[in-house]
């Protein structure tokens, strides 16, 4: 017994310096880190209006849709160039 309790102290547990807990715990969000460079206001103010817009499922729906109209109008007003792939075209 003595032998595997000793067996057991000479061989310390191996940390992995890659470890998910270690990566989380240096972890700073987005929203903390806008506030550390004094934009909590503009961020909190931001995410009333977002509330305010999209506060329900129907609204977001409404939102994501009037977003995706005006993406593929502008899209179709200010065509893109066409490029040159490996002497093909590709637009």
């Amino acid at each position: 017994m003595d032998a595997d309790r000793e067996h057991r102290d000479s061989n310390p547990p191996v940390t992995d310096s890659n470890d998910v807990e270690d990566v989380l715990r240096n972890h700073i969000s987005f929203s903390k880190e806008l506030r550390l460079q004094g934009l909590g206001k503009c961020l909190q103010c931001c995410r009333v209006m977002l509330h305010h817009v999209a506060g329900t499922p129907e609204r977001a729906w409404l939102l994501f849709s009037l977003i995706f109209i005006l993406e593929t109008v502008i899209v179709a007003i200010f065509r893109p160039k066409t490029i040159k792939l490996l002497n093909a075209t590709h637009q």
